[in-house]
C-alpha cells in the first residue's frame, strides 16, 4: 500500500489525508500513519502554505484556513 500512496503523490498533487484515503480506499488514521512513516523515511513532507486568506492560497482547493489540514507530497530531493 505504501507504493500505491507514494504513486497518488508523484502523480504531482498534493493531498489532504482525507483524499488519499478515499483514493486508496483505507482510513485516514492508516493513510496518517503511513505518511508519518515516509517522512521519517524523507520520502515525503507536509506542505504550509497558510497567507491571509484561502482565496490567495494556490491550495486554496484542498484546504481551508479554518481547518489547517495537513497537506503531503513527495520531497523534491529525495
Amino acid at each position: 500500500m505504501l507504493e500505491r500512496l507514494l504513486a497518488e503523490l508523484d502523480r504531482g498533487q498534493t493531498l489532504s489525508v482525507k483524499k488519499l484515503a478515499m483514493q486508496l480506499e483505507t482510513t485516514p488514521a492508516m493513510v496518517e500513519a503511513m505518511l508519518e512513516h515516509l517522512e521519517r523515511l524523507g520520502q515525503v513532507e507536509t506542505v504550509e502554505f497558510c497567507q491571509e486568506t484561502c482565496a490567495e492560497c494556490p491550495l486554496g482547493s484542498n484546504c481551508a484556513m479554518e481547518k489547517r489540514q495537513r497537506l503531503w507530497q513527495l520531497r523534491l530531493n529525495r
